[in-house]
């Protein structure tokens, strides 16, 4: 029941933020899925209505899913969803979106009915009332979803994941039209032109203007190891603008992995963020130009004798700085600490580094509305302990408790 316990006190954390409050290390209040008796049952994503009130969470367990909505004052359950239909326990619901108004609530995640769809869901967000059911059924073999984004106006959807046809892997992005679920384009990339080539889509994000979609992941290169794949997308019929390939060269190196993805408030730049697989591992976080991929800079992290990987990254409310989050740890040690770095954005300055004292794997970041703190969440240092959260001031990284 650990996940569980995890996924809600994030829950209790998130409702703070965006409540403007610091007090990252109370607990607000603790609340476990209705039915989840075993250990198979996973917590899998969080949402928080608009007005901050209320707190949406997908479960899944052995095969059947469902949303809950609490009070995020106290965590009383408000009502429960289960889908019509069942993810699969392989592939369960990995995303969920609230829309701008906070009257709907959006999941998606794989195996859909058979083994292949991915299905995407519409709540209406009041009583969980179920408003329509959207499946993408690809012809061949489906990885599932990975990444799941919404336009800032909230009326499209975008899904990404992967569909293998014989030895190609390749990404796969459907848009939707919220107000009915509605396909309104597919949109597919592999490198090699669908000759045994293998491109696993990651993360996705979508432009503050909702012009452009960004699609991020690993995918193979000639020689066997893996580099970051970026693709650019008209957000209005599915037309791919860009792909920009990344690779650190470093020596040693096996693979990039990108995990995540961010645009400038702005729209004019996109950052990719990931760990160059060397011997120890570095961060590797990558700024491109919006309109047409370039390369702005290349910003590395990694200690002397000390494994470092990326996970998380967000942009800040004025578009001036990054924060890429992870973890790191000497080689010789089993210890890990979350490690966030803070970038300058015009150029890929390091400005600082913050290690926590408390944090061990890290899978979430987000800055505060104000731009004055960022806030990292994942699982603690002490043994048995399940969830630690972090805030720390952007000027300088100081630790806020």
């Amino acid at each position: 029941m650990r996940r569980l316990a995890f996924i809600v006190v994030v829950v209790g954390v998130a409702a703070a933020l965006l409540a403007g409050c610091l007090a990252l290390t109370t607990r607000y209040w603790v609340a476990t899925e209705p039915g989840c008796q075993l250990q198979g049952c996973v917590g899998t994503s969080v949402g928080v209505s608009p007005d901050s009130t209320r707190v949406y969470v997908t479960s899944a367990e052995n095969g059947s899913s469902s949303m809950t909505t609490y009070n995020a004052s106290d965590g009383a359950r408000l009502w429960t969803a289960s889908y019509d239909g069942r993810f699969s326990t392989d592939s369960p619901p990995v995303g969920l979106k609230v829309s701008p108004d906070g009257t709907k609530v959006y999941a998606t995640g794989g195996g859909y009915g058979t083994s292949s769809d991915w299905g995407t869901v519409a709540y209406r967000a009041s009583d969980g009332t179920q408003l329509w059911v959207a499946r993408y059924s690809p012809v061949s073999i489906s990885g599932g979803p990975s990444g799941f984004a919404m336009s800032a106006d909230g009326t499209r959807l975008y899904v990404t994941g992967n569909v293998r046809d014989n030895s190609d892997v390749r990404y796969t992005t459907v848009a939707y039209d919220t107000s009915d679920g509605a396909q309104l384009w597919v949109a597919l990339y592999n490198y090699d032109n669908f000759n045994s080539s293998v491109d696993e889509a990651s993360t996705i994000g979508v432009s503050l203007d909702g012009t452009k979609v960004f699609v991020t992941g690993p995918s193979f290169n000639a020689t066997g190891s893996t580099d970051y794949a970026t693709v650019a997308y008209d957000a209005s019929d599915g037309t791919q603008l860009w792909v920009m390939r990344y690779n650190t060269g470093l020596p040693g190196a096996l693979s990039d992995i990108p995990r995540s993805l961010g645009v400038s408030p702005d729209g004019t730049k996109v950052y990719v963020t990931g760990t160059a697989e060397t011997r120890l591992g570095e961060y590797a976080t990558v700024a491109y130009d919006a309109v047409n991929g370039t390369q702005l800079w290349v910003a590395l992290y990694g200690e002397d004798d000390t494994y470092a990987s990326a996970s998380s990254l967000a942009v800040s409310p004025d578009g001036l700085k990054v924060y890429v989050t992870g973890w790191s740890a000497p080689p010789s040690s089993a210890q890990r600490v979350f490690t966030t770095v803070a970038y300058d954005t015009s150029a890929g300055s390091q400005l600082w580094v913050a290690m926590s004292k408390v944090g061990a794997q890290p899978f979430g970041i987000v800055v505060s509305p104000n731009g004055r703190y960022v806030y990292v969440t994942g699982y603690g240092l002490k043994s048995g302990s399940a969830a630690a959260s972090d805030a720390y001031g952007t000027s300088d990284g100081s630790w806020q408790g």
